[in-house]
């Protein structure tokens, strides 16, 4: 089961400030598991049938995935149902563009849910803060160029 950490909003300030701050960005919040699929099915469906869905010819519906690639929820096969659930997101005209983050990233499967929905993976791999900052910073920037009508706000 994904987790709504935040309602859709337009407000870069309350996510930085909420969502995105260090008290709420704990190890081993989720227990430690990373449920990759649960989260990618749940994204998905929400952009497709949730509250604030829009008809499609308004909006692209887009995911960002930002993780180190290590999906092990289900435990039998957690990789293997993130691959399901880029499926079921393709099969609802999402894209989803990935970003590998960390050192030991799984490459492969955040590549394969990119391109399984037509989008865009990029590679913030690396270690120590100067070097993830300015490589995470990079991501960000071409994920931004990559879904049109984007800006990032810095």
């Amino acid at each position: 089961m994904g987790v709504l950490e935040a309602p859709l909003t337009n407000s870069f300030n309350y996510l930085r400030t909420s969502v995105l701050s260090s008290r709420n960005l704990e190890v081993s919040k989720y227990t430690g598991w990373t449920g990759t699929g649960a989260a990618i099915g749940d994204a998905a469906h929400y952009l497709e049938y949730g509250a604030e869905a829009r008809d499609e010819d308004e909006v692209e519906k887009v995911i960002v995935l930002m993780s180190d690639g290590y999906a092990n929820r289900p435990s039998s096969n957690g990789p293997g149902y993130a691959r399901t659930m880029a499926a079921y997101a393709a099969s609802l005209d999402v894209t989803i563009y990935t970003i590998s983050l960390g050192n030991d990233a799984d490459l492969n499967l955040m590549q394969d849910i990119a391109r399984i929905t037509d989008g865009v993976h990029f590679d913030a791999t690396g270690s120590g803060k100067a070097e993830l900052t300015k490589r995470l910073t990079e991501a960000f920037e071409q994920a931004a160029a990559a879904i049109k009508r984007v800006q990032l706000v810095k």
